[in-house]
């Protein structure tokens, strides 16, 4: 097994995405360790390195890792941007997962796909497509199967109805229109059978003028003056949802050109449900060659838009509706005995073959030894180790001169050379002489080696007596003259520092290794997980999902990137504040799309992040990433 798998692919309900998820599901199952790299499609059909997966599903967003030279990057998804982002992410051995629906591999692809070490495939059907256009190794690692149980989709039909189910994009190369005439030509308006079609709100890619699929369907059930019943569903669907109208269904339908897998056909086969569908491409692998469903065909040009793709004097199947017609009237009136009874044996079958477990053991068998580290390489690593860095820690402070000794006790306490750390704290608006009582204690830090200063500024700011210091009324004015005192710090304090370690004086307790595990990240902000002396979690301030998630709900995940950050302690790169990384005194990102929308989260009703949460704002803005460890543990008072 390596030591960490980076897969690369969409998190969108696309097929390719839906099996890319799948996958990392099955190998995080069997203990891989597996980061996640998001794409997502931009100006075109390939797949980029994603600016933002906010959206993501939050199990994939706590996959999320730093990029490491030893790390084997499987890109999942269409060729065509594979080499841009190959290029952007540091790789000890790259493996391309993809899939193809005809004989020959595009000539297109072939540049974006020659910059991969190997290829995974679904089928044999397609290792054969992908050896005939590579030299390299190409191995079958299939898709997994959805184990979710099923719920009932979001869909009134009457019980007594039959249901025919065609669940496609509106995909020229998929051919739903096929399918519904079939339907219609089939059944007419007296029968107690329906067809629900699942699809997007988009059509892909289809000849002539661009049309909604609603408005394609509606024009081709006009053709039919007592047409049956058709449903029509764009929205989006849970996985759940989509089992649970397969469950349901008599059949599903399917009259493609071709597909390299097929998941629809999968996950209703699965489930012991009959899939009716065109007898070539990649489903006839699992379904089998004698699988009573499959439908006659005739190999006929591909006409079809994308001729970089389908290109010209490429073939593809053309199912005879007419034989399709046949099956499907006898699947609804139970008189297709031997694809019934076949349906229900394949059931089990494929949920052995394609578990997840077998799927995870199809994967990590593909890794081969020469991907790992090699324990000589680890060791010549560890023993060329650079001097360790200047850090200096960064405090403000404002009435705390109890907490002096206490403070100078945990900096001393600190596992990082003397001569390598300095101290920097600003005192602002305090009447108990804080000042004085760190100046005093911190000649201890002198006898110790390390360096030390004291700043002072004011800013005619106190909170009103009595109230607590989280009092919402307050939060804008009290985060606002902080957000000054950190920026006061910061441009005094800093100096030649490669690193700040800012640290607020209430925090109690923390490792003493602190700096090397945030230092280990490899990042250049980085936050631990700051709980209260109860135990409960403390620094709220850093979240993800506009606020909805802490850094406590990603608990045992290791890393994952924040969305915002607190300040009770940050590890920041002394050059992203350098240039230009502060803590904004405004509401700053009203336009990003990261910041808090609800006022209940917020503690008010305008856009914008202040402070600490806004800082991590700026940082994505500027194109750097926050990074929190969530089994980290520190403690404030």
């Amino acid at each position: 097994m390596p030591d960490r798998i980076r897969y690369a692919c969409e998190w969108t309900p696309a097929g390719i995405g839906v099996a890319a998820q799948r996958c990392i599901r099955s190998l995080v199952a069997a203990g891989a360790d597996v980061a996640w790299e998001p794409l997502v499609a931009l100006g075109g059909p390939g797949r980029d390195r994603a600016l933002d997966s906010s959206a993501a599903p939050a199990w994939m967003r706590a996959l999320r890792r730093p990029e490491s030279p030893d790390d084997v990057l499987v890109l999942h998804s269409v060729p065509a941007k594979w080499s841009s982002v190959s290029e952007s992410l540091p790789a000890r051995h790259r493996i391309g997962h993809s899939v193809w629906e005809l004989e020959d591999l595009p000539l297109q692809w072939r540049f974006e796909m020659s910059c991969v070490d190997e290829f995974w495939v679904p089928t044999e059907w397609n290792r054969r497509t992908f050896e005939r256009a590579f030299d390299k190794p190409v191995h079958v690692v299939p898709h997994a199967i959805e184990l979710v149980e099923p719920c009932a989709p979001p869909i009134t039909i009457p019980d007594g109805v039959a249901i025919v189910t065609v669940v496609s994009a509106w995909d020229w190369r998929k051919r739903p229109d096929r399918a519904i005439e079939a339907f219609c030509r089939a059944f007419t308006a007296a029968d107690d059978v329906v067809l629900v079609v699942k699809t997007w709100p988009h059509s892909m890619q289809w000849p002539g003028l661009p049309e909604s699929p609603a408005q394609m369907i509606a024009a081709l059930l006009s053709r039919y003056p007592d047409a049956p019943r058709v449903l029509v569903e764009t929205a989006t669907w849970s996985d759940a949802e989509i089992a649970g109208l397969l469950e349901r269904s008599a059949c599903t339908l399917s009259l493609t050109a071709s597909e390299g897998w097929g998941l629809a056909a999968f996950d209703a086969a699965s489930l012991g449900v009959p899939a009716i569908i065109t007898g070539y491409g990649g489903h006839v692998e699992y379904l089998g060659t004698d699988y009573p469903g499959l439908i006659p065909f005739e190999m006929v040009p591909t006409y079809h838009a994308d001729t970089t793709l389908f290109e010209r004097g490429t073939r593809w199947a053309h199912a005879d509706i007419d034989a399709a017609i046949d099956v499907l009237r006898s699947v609804v009136d139970g008189s297709a005995t031997a694809l019934l009874d076949r349906a229900k044996q394949l059931g089990p079958e494929l949920r052995d073959r394609y578990s997840a477990d077998s799927v995870a053991a199809a994967a990590l068998g593909a890794c081969p030894e020469r991907v790992r580290p090699s324990s000589t390489v680890r060791a010549s690593t560890a023993t060329v180790s650079a001097e360790p860095p200047e850090v200096v820690v960064l405090t403000p402070l404002k009435d705390s001169a109890h907490r002096a000794p206490a403070y100078v006790d945990r900096i001393l306490g600190l596992e990082h050379p003397a001569e390598r750390l300095s101290v920097a704290v600003l005192v602002s608006d305090s009447v108990d002489g804080t000042a004085a009582a760190f100046r005093s204690e911190f000649e201890r830090l002198t006898d110790a080696g390390i360096r030390w200063s004291v700043f002072e500024r004011d800013f005619g700011y106190r909170m009103p007596e009595d109230v607590e210091r989280s009092d919402a009324r307050h939060q804008v004015d009290r985060r606002t003259v902080l957000a000054k005192s950190r920026n006061q710090l910061l441009s005094r304090g800093l100096g030649d520092a490669e690193w700040a370690l800012w640290l607020d004086g209430d925090v109690v307790d923390f490792p003493s290794d602190v700096i090397a595990q945030l230092l280990a990240v490899g990042e250049d902000v980085v936050h631990p997980n700051c709980f209260d002396s109860k135990g409960a979690l403390f620094d709220l301030n850093a979240w993800t999902d506009q606020g909805l998630f802490h850094l406590d709900d990603y608990a045992g995940t290791g890393l994952v990137e924040l969305h915002a950050v607190g300040g009770t302690m940050l590890l920041v790169n002394a050059d992203r504040h350098r240039d230009g990384l502060i803590w904004p005194a405004y509401r700053h990102g009203i336009f990003n799309s990261r910041v808090r929308t609800d006022p209940s989260l917020v503690g008010r009703d305008e856009l914008g992040e202040i402070e600490t949460e806004g800082l991590a704002i700026m940082a994505n803005d500027m194109g750097i990433a926050c990074w929190g460890l969530p089994d980290l543990h520190i403690r404030h008072e």
